[in-house]
């Protein structure tokens, strides 16, 4: 299984980087995964979002028109959550 996942993510990540916005390409891979079996409609809970762009799991599923919660704990970095990511 976990030779599986390499080989999405090389393919997926690695062949087209400006298509990951988390650290690893975890974003790409549970996209890749959910709708492999059919879930299209997102929504997601992202428990310490930090920055709304790069780094962060759930952006690419906000750039498909998916939605969420978006949690921080660190008021410095709020406002920028909600500058980026109005939905």
């Amino acid at each position: 299984m976990i030779e599986i996942i390499k080989r999405v993510i090389r393919k997926l990540v690695f062949n087209n980087p400006t298509l990951s916005y988390s650290q690893a390409g975890e974003d790409v891979l549970i996209f890749y995964l959910l709708s492999d079996i059919g879930i299209r409609n997102i929504k997601y809970l992202d428990i310490g979002a930090n920055k709304p762009i790069n780094g962060n799991n759930t952006y690419l599923f906000y750039t498909k028109g998916n939605s969420g919660v978006l949690v921080e704990a660190d008021p410095s970095l709020i406002p920028s959550l909600k500058n980026h990511r109005k939905r």
